[in-house]
């Protein structure tokens, strides 16, 4: 979904140059996206998906994986619905009936991210995430301090010690942390309360 071409691009226009062919960087671009995946724990690539109940009975399907980028088939007892029969919210990834149903239900279903988010979240962060890569070579978790990034904190000659103001949000690594934190906030997977 990202090309080694466009993140190549974007690094450009930021003055960082890659040695790789493209090959090599669109392994590093992927190996990131999965690195996103595992610290955010959701589907951030497009995942065919399938749910089974064998005894359903209700109004209401909550999918275990969300959120759902589209609902390919939903059978019950052997046949397939009508889209008019159903509406879903994708982002949370429940399943409205318009009428009470029952039987052996399945849902074969694709989740990630929306497009729309993608286009605007994933790919400006998966660059930087590779810019980071690239220049510091820092491993999995960026830094959120001084070490690593090139920034002054304070000079020493002799006696004279001058202290410069520091603000560690501004580094790169720290920027990483904080759209991580962001994503894991907006969709990671929660635990559903069910009433009994």
């Amino acid at each position: 979904m990202i090309s080694a071409e466009k993140i190549r691009t974007l690094l450009k226009f930021e003055g960082v140059t890659v040695d790789f062919t493209d090959e090599e960087l669109q392994v590093l671009i992927d190996s990131k996206l999965d690195e996103l995946e595992g610290l955010i724990g959701a589907d951030i690539r497009p995942h065919d998906r399938q749910k089974t109940v064998g005894k359903f009975k209700g109004k209401i399907l909550e999918l275990n994986f969300y959120p759902i980028i589209q609902i390919a088939d939903i059978v019950l007892n052997g046949y397939s619905l009508c889209n008019y029969e159903y509406h879903v919210n994708y982002d949370l990834g429940i399943i409205y009936f318009n009428h009470r149903i029952r039987g052996h239900i399945t849902v074969y279903y694709t989740t990630g991210i929306p497009e729309r988010d993608f286009s605007y979240i994933i790919t400006p962060l998966i660059k930087d995430m590779v810019s980071y890569a690239l220049n510091y070579n820092e491993g999995l978790k960026y830094d959120r301090g001084i070490s690593g990034e090139g920034t002054i904190a304070s000079l020493k000659e002799g006696d004279v010690s001058i202290g410069f103001a520091y603000d560690s949000s501004l580094t790169l690594g720290a920027r990483i942390n904080d759209r991580i934190d962001d994503l894991k906030s907006k969709y990671c997977y929660s635990t559903r309360v069910r009433w009994i």
